[in-house]
């Protein structure tokens, strides 16, 4: 199994539980996954690589699947806290040695997920792809991915011809562009006038 807290980042509180493990490794899971957030999930462990796809919304609002990016955790057996950013913590390939057809499937998963969730603007699926390549498991969208120069969703549109400034300047025109959101007109209380 794995548990994490229902809203969190960069897998922190989140603990990986074997089969074999003793039920009080199930109760620490979720004591540290409740530290981090009110609500805990508890999904079952899906074996393979990890795999993530962003999308990046147009200027014209169409959506497009960048490369998908292959992680390969160095720190750790799975791309922990410390993978992701102790230096040499973890080898990105995008984009990643895929047959097309499975580069397409996560593409087109990762482009559904973000239609189906209403996002927009960017998001960025995480995937498990088991040895076979036959299945692959959605883990989860990232509706906020990390926008460093190193992080994956950068990384990734770079390998599209997007660089950074070009990201983060169209990123940001676009939310300019967008009109206002209107108050909601308040209401009186019922039988004060």
């Amino acid at each position: 199994m794995v548990v994490k807290p229902a809203n969190g980042a960069s897998a922190i509180g989140t603990t990986r539980i074997a089969a074999s493990d003793a039920d009080s490794a199930m109760v620490a899971a979720l004591r540290a996954a409740l530290q981090v957030d009110a609500r805990a999930l508890v999904e079952a462990f899906a074996v393979g690589q990890e795999v993530t796809c962003g999308i990046l919304e147009q200027g014209d609002g169409t959506a497009q699947a960048l490369p998908p990016t292959l992680i390969e955790a160095k720190a750790s057996d799975w791309y922990d806290f410390e993978s992701r950013y102790a230096p040499g913590g973890s080898v990105h390939h995008c984009p990643p040695p895929f047959a097309a057809p499975l580069v397409e499937r996560i593409q087109n998963v990762a482009l559904a997920a973000h239609v189906a969730l209403g996002c927009r603007d960017l998001s960025r699926a995480d995937f498990v792809v088991d040895a076979a390549a036959s299945a692959l498991t959605l883990l989860e969208v990232n509706t906020l991915p990390g926008m460093t120069s190193t992080s994956l969703f950068p990384e990734a549109a770079a390998a599209a011809g997007v660089d950074f400034q070009a990201l983060c300047v169209g990123l940001a025109l676009r939310a300019y562009g967008r009109p206002a959101r209107l108050a909601p007109q308040a209401l009186p209380m019922p039988g004060t006038g």
